[in-house]
């Protein structure tokens, strides 16, 4: 009986044992939760105060909600986790977020946020000092904006670090990106839709400053900083996209008085590039690049053209209105806009103090489907060839219009206004002035088109400069014989 009366009370004392643990566990969770606490309700004029890194990453919630960041918050001794999905308004009251540090080379998807929701807004924030580790898709601030991004300005540092191996291919949404039909020499130059059958198996990696995808707006914000890539991928099917601000920007999508100011370098075999956008099918109004566009492929042997940029964008099938590039370009094939495709729409687009170094360059566009309107370009060209105003150009009844160029060119072939290797064009020309110095080149023609050269039209030559001037005239290239 003794024995029985034991047992029961050593029960009874496991059992008090485990409750024990369990309201100490129960307060200290009480104690973390009044520590991360926020002050406000949530509303509009009682935000919740962000008043600690801890509390910055507690924002993931499903409930919409009103945010206000008190005071600057350093994450240096945070280990930051990227936030999934915010849905809300946070105003960072021009307070900054210092130090963040991220490493999302295991990750699918990098970003401080890795989607803004619908009716949501981050505004009036500064990032400072960040670094990222990004893998497959990356961007500093959001992964996908569906909200605004407002008054953001950011500084710091990305590292394109893919995992060796297979990569993944890009979201659904960049799919129709015109991919270049790669060759030896830049013989042919042609793009497919990577949609295409052939395309699918193509592996795409990419990053952009700001937002990887941009389905709302992205206003009066910049960034400044590097964009760098890490290593030689052994894989060597993959193509690198990337971009100084935005990646995707979707139909619905607007960019307007953003910038960057900074470097993009990389050594890759194969890449598409844009300072502003890779690939625009919104509108990008009074935004602008300033600083270096460089791409090497990492055998220097190699002989196929595989690097593109677009100091501006690098496909366009939206409107791209009154942007600037400032700068230095290295690579392969280089434009303003590489892509140009039909409807879209590039108005007053200028290109100041700008230095290149390429191997077949064209002014505003390589391939052009649509219209190019008031533009001019400023600097010196070295380049094997240069396509003039526009390199391939397709746009039967479009017009490039109210266009100049003036700039000192090296190049062994050239043609002054376009630049022609397909068998049927028409381009429509007015109002255009274009002014070269310093050439070294065999020949000087006003049209090129394969081994074929057009009349000069209305040109004067005073010393080592040539200048054209054409006014309201339609060149109908026939076919190469």
């Amino acid at each position: 009986m003794v024995v029985i009366k034991i047992k029961v009370r050593t029960k009874h004392l496991i059992i008090l044992l485990f409750l024990l643990l369990f309201v100490i566990s129960m307060l200290s969770v009480i104690s973390h939760i009044s520590k991360l606490h926020l002050k406000g309700s949530g509303t509009k004029t009682d935000p919740y105060l962000i008043e600690s890194p801890e509390q910055f990453t507690r924002l993931g919630d499903s409930k919409f909600a009103y945010y206000r960041i008190e005071k600057d918050l350093d994450f240096s001794k945070v280990k930051f986790r990227p936030i999934r999905y915010f849905n809300g308004i946070l105003d960072g009251n021009g307070k900054s977020l210092l130090n963040i540090n991220i490493d999302g080379t295991k990750q699918f998807k990098t970003a401080i946020f890795l989607e803004l929701g619908k009716d949501s807004k981050i505004i009036n924030l500064k990032i400072e000092n960040i670094d990222i580790l990004s893998g497959l898709e990356g961007a500093i601030l959001v992964h996908t904006n569906n909200g605004v991004i407002e008054n953001v300005t950011i500084s710091g540092n990305a590292i394109i670090n893919p995992p060796v191996g297979t990569y993944s291919s890009l979201s659904s949404d960049i799919m129709d990106i015109a991919v270049p039909n790669y060759n030896e020499e830049g013989k042919d130059i042609s793009f497919s839709r990577s949609s295409e059958a052939k395309y699918f198996n193509i592996n795409l990696i990419g990053f952009a400053g700001i937002s990887f995808i941009n389905r709302g707006e992205i206003l009066n914000s910049e960034f400044k900083g590097k964009i760098l890539y890490s290593q030689r991928a052994k894989n060597s099917g993959f193509i690198l996209i990337a971009s100084g601000i935005n990646l995707y920007n979707s139909r619905e999508g607007i960019i307007y008085n953003s910038n960057f100011e900074g470097e993009l370098n990389f050594e890759v075999e194969r890449s598409l590039i844009g300072g502003i956008s890779v690939y625009n099918r919104g509108k990008i109004q009074n935004s602008g690049f300033k600083g270096k566009i460089s791409v090497e492929a990492s055998d220097s042997k190699n002989s196929i053209y595989g690097n593109y940029i677009g100091g501006i964008v690098y496909h366009n099938g939206g409107v791209t209105e009154n942007c600037k590039f400032t700068g230095e370009l290295l690579g392969d094939v280089v434009s303003m806009v590489v892509y140009n495709e039909n409807g879209a729409l590039i108005d007053t687009m200028d290109a100041h103090n700008l230095g290149v170094t390429s191997r077949i360059f064209s002014s505003f566009s390589i391939q052009n489907y649509g219209k190019i309107l008031s533009s001019k370009l400023e600097g010196i060209i070295s380049a094997n060839r240069f396509g003039g105003f526009v390199f391939n150009n397709y746009s039967s009844g479009e017009r490039v219009f109210n266009c100049q160029v003036d700039a000192s060119v090296t190049a062994n072939e050239i043609g002054q206004i376009a630049y022609f290797t397909s068998e049927y064009s028409l381009v429509k020309l007015s109002k255009i002035f274009i002014r070269c110095s310093n050439r070294v080149v065999k020949s000087f023609p006003f049209i090129y088109f394969g081994t074929k050269s057009f009349p000069d039209l209305d040109k004067h030559e005073t010393g080592n400069i040539m200048s054209y001037n054409l006014i309201e005239t339609d060149i109908k290239m026939l076919k190469n014989e």
